[in-house]
């Protein structure tokens, strides 16, 4: 398997130029409208707190971060045991 890279343009993932799922093209394959009975409030704190973790992950892998937050931590670690 090739290594994974990120674009941050697009804000995707790719192994060997092929792009990977997002979580939520999974969700929208399987529900075709998951998120309709969420709130808009609701959504910009997930989307916000989805993309502080994705930061952090990825300074992770890239050597350029160590520090995560408090509130981040068990996302993070949960990635570290998934790999």
């Amino acid at each position: 398997m090739g290594a994974i890279t990120f674009n941050a343009d697009e804000h995707s993932y790719h192994v060997g130029g092929v792009r990977l799922p997002a979580v939520s093209d999974v969700l929208k394959a399987i529900l075709p409208d998951p998120y309709s009975m969420v709130d808009e409030r609701t959504m910009a704190i997930a989307r916000d707190r989805g993309n502080a973790v994705d930061r952090a992950i990825r300074h992770l892998l890239t050597g350029k971060g160590e520090c995560v937050e408090d509130e981040l931590l068990g996302y993070v670690q949960s990635y570290e045991t998934w790999v």
